[in-house]
């Protein structure tokens, strides 16, 4: 699953990358500015995976239907509902399990480094 958020929405994508990475989704910023570039390209990597545009431009999201979602400019609403769009997604299509996450806690040590003891 990979989530291509606009230019405009970087901000949004630096603030809730963590929690798309524990989620188990990838997210990217658009090589693109234009909207009709944009479609291209999203249409483009929908044939080898699911993607999903995240897009503050309603028109642009309404063009790609379920591929793109347009979310509102507080963070923390955008957030849930960008979860909620995928996840609702990722049902419809079939997407098995939606929610598994990473295997590694990302708070977790890594494995050079070993506990000491006192």
């Amino acid at each position: 699953m990979l989530l291509v958020f606009e230019k405009s929405c970087k901000g949004l994508m630096m603030r809730i990358r963590r929690r798309l990475r524990l989620l188990g989704w990838e997210c990217c910023v658009s090589p693109y500015v234009h909207d009709f570039q944009i479609e291209e390209y999203v249409k483009k990597l929908n044939e080898d995976r699911l993607v999903v545009l995240v897009t503050y431009d309603r028109d642009l999201a309404d063009k790609l239907g379920d591929y793109g979602v347009w979310v509102p400019f507080k963070y923390e609403e955008a957030a849930t509902k960008l979860i909620r769009h995928v996840a609702r997604v990722l049902r419809a299509k079939g997407g098995g399990e939606m929610c598994r996450g990473s295997q590694v806690h990302p708070l977790a040590a890594p494995e050079s480094i070993s506990p000491v003891r006192i």
